[in-house]
Order: structure tokens, then sequence, then C-alpha cells
């Protein structure tokens, strides 16, 4: 008898609104038939000598590999009975986490509970006309670009020595090494080191103590002073801070540094490597343009982000581990890519595994309710990307990206990037519908330095068309699918959570059957 029409004896526990358990009773004359099953298979396969194939006798094979026997039928059973249940009680399975047996495999048939993770099932869809929420709102001032075009002064300053004078100040830099001795009579001696006074804190050698003492004898020092003093390392770790001893110092200051700051002349600017600039008004117009752009991007993600959490109130919904963990992996393979590490969660020990989870457990959740959250609403307003929608797109990477769209549109097909920049305008059509139908409440951007002329002194430069041309693929992947590449994962899970249930099974339980 097949898995489609085999009954068996299933009754389902909820442990919560994404995890059931199945308990199930495997009867003798089921564990019989399947025994039966796999037995006659086995002669058919099995190669013994003297016999030609499919002519072993049954009790032969039966007292050779009886054990494997019982244990096949077990497994067979196990697989079917689970199938059945699920497909009896119409459950949308992600994933079987856990098998249990209660008792032994007998031929009078034996008992077990399976654990499984369903696709969840999110609320209705709040209302969204006229939610009161209230956003940070940042605003385009000249200090702003001030303050960009001294970072990138200050970014190609020089460090000058000074010769008319011996005593560092607050403001100098300083070169220095020292010789360490420790209490048991031993002695290492440093490397040169080159910290300037002004900063907030100096990381040598990870001791608070040591910091202060070093930069206070400095500062009371000359040039070619040898001065010592006594401090007490202490010691940072997993386990805390202990202290390492008493240590005496002594200290070598060899020079005093001073930074010096280019001045905004159109010859600076036009030294400037790939900016591609004439004069310090097209650099202050540069700046003055990303930044307010940096702006206008970073009001509107606050928007997005007031309006949704507000939403989110009224849309909470528990979510399957296995989600959770696709969209863990989504995270950390983003942060992957600016990094040369990466982590596999299916790799790592499961003490690490659960780490990760209590550090991205919730960030997940937050994604993947807010994916659920955007495409019904998107589905219940009926709203799609056109053609027009879609080459406005494209023509817009194109101007900012100085590639052609013929390239462009090479570059998505060869990397299938389409599905992915549909979903994306669809969920910004989405975004920008709910923002405008929220009653928006602005306040200033409060304990929070905007990053945006910071940004600004990077991002303006400006590449000549060859670097574009060459990197076209890799700015197109970027650029055409920056919140899609995220979200589309998301959406794969749903869809093969509801498609494919179930075709992942618990380690556990190949185990124990």
């Amino acid at each position: 008898m097949s898995s489609d029409s085999q009954k068996f004896n299933c009754k389902i526990n909820d442990i919560n609104s994404v995890k059931k358990s199945l308990d199930i009773v495997i009867s003798k004359e089921d564990f019989l038939k399947s025994y039966k099953q796999v037995l006659n298979n086995t002669q058919q396969k099995i190669k013994i000598n003297g016999f030609r194939p499919g002519k072993a006798p049954i009790n032969m094979i039966e007292s050779m590999y009886k054990d494997a026997l019982i244990a096949d039928a077990k497994e067979k059973l196990v697989r079917e009975s689970i199938d059945s249940g699920i497909k009896a009680n119409n459950l949308k399975v992600l994933q079987v986490t856990d098998v249990n047996f209660k008792d032994d495999t007998k031929e009078d048939g034996f008992s077990f509970s399976a654990t499984v993770e369903v696709f969840p099932t999110p609320p209705e869809v709040p209302n969204f006309e006229g939610i009161k929420v209230e956003a940070q709102k940042d605003e385009f001032t000249q200090d702003k670009v001030d303050e960009a075009i001294n970072q990138l002064l200050g970014y190609h300053s020089k460090l000058e020595l000074v010769n008319d004078r011996k005593k560092p100040n607050e403001n100098d830099t300083v070169k220095f090494n020292f010789v360490v001795s420790y209490n048991d009579g031993t002695s290492e001696e440093s490397r040169e080191y080159v910290r300037a006074f002004d900063k907030d804190a100096w990381n040598i050698e990870g001791s608070a103590s040591f910091d202060s003492v070093v930069r206070d004898s400095l500062l009371n020092m000359n040039v070619g002073e040898s001065k010592d003093c006594k401090s007490t390392i202490k010691i940072s770790n997993s386990k805390g801070d202990f202290e390492a001893g008493d240590v005496t110092y002594k200290i070598n200051l060899l020079e005093i540094l001073q930074k010096v700051t280019p001045e905004l002349t159109d010859d600076f600017v036009k030294s400037l490597p790939g900016y591609e600039l004439s004069s310090a008004k097209e650099l202050q117009d540069r700046m003055s343009s990303v930044i307010e752009s940096e702006i206008q991007n970073a009001n509107d993600e606050r928007k997005k982000s007031a309006v949704i959490h507000k939403l989110l109130e009224s849309y909470d919904f528990e979510i399957p581990q296995v989600m959770l963990d696709n969209e863990i992996q989504n995270v950390l393979n983003m942060q992957g890519s600016q990094y040369t590490h990466q982590i596999d969660l299916s790799k790592v020990s499961n003490e690490t595994l659960e780490h990760i989870r209590s550090v991205y457990n919730n960030l997940a959740k937050e994604r993947i309710q807010v994916a659920f959250l955007i495409d019904a609403i998107s589905k219940k307003e009926n709203i799609d990307a056109t053609d027009d929608d879609y080459n406005d797109y494209i023509n817009k990477i194109s101007n900012e990206t100085n590639v052609s769209v013929d390239k462009i549109k090479h570059d998505i097909k060869a990397n299938n990037l389409k599905p992915s920049i549909i979903l994306e305008l669809i969920r910004t059509k989405t975004w920008d519908m709910l923002c405008d139908k929220a009653n928006i409440t602005y306040v200033e951007v409060s304990d929070e330095k905007s990053s945006s002329n910071k940004k600004a002194s990077k991002s303006s430069s400006k590449k000549s068309a060859s670097e574009k041309n060459e990197d076209s693929t890799k700015q197109v992947k970027k650029q055409a699918s920056k919140k899609a590449k995220d979200d589309a994962a998301i959406s794969n899970t749903e869809a093969k959570g509801a498609e494919e249930a179930p075709k992942k099974r618990g380690r556990k339980k190949k185990e124990e059957a």
C-alpha cells in the first residue's frame, strides 16, 4: 500500500503556532507489512555466494541481516507515517526538526513523536490609512558641507617634524617607544608608537592604566629624554578584567610631530585623485549635492522605519526557526561580502549557532515580518511594477553609473536579476503609498550625528568612464538589487515552505531510526 493511501494513527499537538508534534503509533500489521516489503526488496537486490540474484532463501537473508532489515522497515514507516500525517492534516511543513521514539521496535509495532516547523500564519493586514507616527528628520545646512570638506582636508593632512621646541603640547602627535620591566626581572622592548594627544583613547596594549600613565608622562618630557614610570597592567578577556602585576616603563620620547592640513585651493582640488574637478567651487557644489542626497535618503529611511514599526505593533506573529536561520544566513552573507570570512550556519557548532541566533533572531524576525507585511499590502492594493517602472529604473542606473542601458540589461539577464528588481519596485511603490497615507509628525534628529557628510567626502569622487565600464556588472548587481536581494530570499523561503513540505529530516531521526 502506498504512503498516499495508507492510514496511520496520528495525533497532532500544538507546541506553538509554528511548531507541531505528531504522535504516531505504528501497528503490528503496518510494521510486518513494511518489514516484508523491505525483505522482498532486499532479496531481489542482494548478492550471496552460491545463489543467483533474487534466489537466495528468505530465511538465510533474515538470519544474516535481521537487525538491518528491522531498521530499514522502521525508517520506511517513519518517513511514510510522517508524510501521511502531514497530508491528512493539511500542514504546510517547512522542516522536521526532531524524532523521538517512545519504545523499542518490536514485531508488534512501535510509537514515536515527530516535531515539525510549519509555515506561519500572519494576522490580517492592519489599517494603514492615516496612521499617526513620529519620524526624525535631518536638515541640509552649509555647516554639514563645511564639516565634510574639513574631513577631506584632514584626510590629506601630513605629519611634519617639529624642530623649534622640545616639549610637546596637547595639540601635538608624538613618536615614542618604551621598555617594560616585570616583577620577575624580565623586560621587553616595544615597537615605536605614533599617537596624537587629542584622541579620546589610546588603545595601547589594551590597558587603560597604561594609556593614562604613558600619555601623562609624555606630556611632561622633552625630545630625547627617557623617563621611568610605574603602573599596573590590566588585561581584558572574555572572563573580565584581571591585574597582571606591577610593571615599570622606561619611556623614550623620540619626536614631536605636528599635523599640517592643506588649504582648500583650486590646485589642491585638481590634485585629488578620482574627483576630476578643477576648482574649490566645484568641490563645494559636489559636496552639497552628495550631502543633500544622503540626507534625503536618510530621512526617507527614517520615515519608512517609523511607519513600518507602527504597523508591526499590530502585526506580530511567530516565525519558525528554520525561516529565522535562513534569514540570519542572508544577513551574514551580506556582511560576509564585505570581508574575507563568511559564516556558514550549517557548519558551525551548536554552541556557536545558539550564540548567533541570540544576536540575530530579533533582526531576522523583523525583516521577515516586514517582507510579509509589505507583500500582503501590495497584494491587497493590487500594486504592481509596470514596464515603464522597470525601464525608468534601468535608465536611472545608467545615469548614475555611466553604463549603457544595453550593457545593464545584458548584465541583468546574465545574472537573473530581473525578478529581484521587479520585487524591489513593487515594494518601493508600496512603501511610498504607505508613507503618503500616513500622518507623519517630524522632529529634529537628536543624539545622532548625521553620517551624510562623512559619506560625502568618500562618495563624491568620480570614476573614469573606463573604470565604470569595467565594473558595470558589479555596479548593476549592487544598484539593481540593493534591497530586493535581501528580500527575495524571504519570499523564496515563503514559496518553498508551502510547495516543498516536508523535504528536510532531522538528524536525530536518522540516527535513532
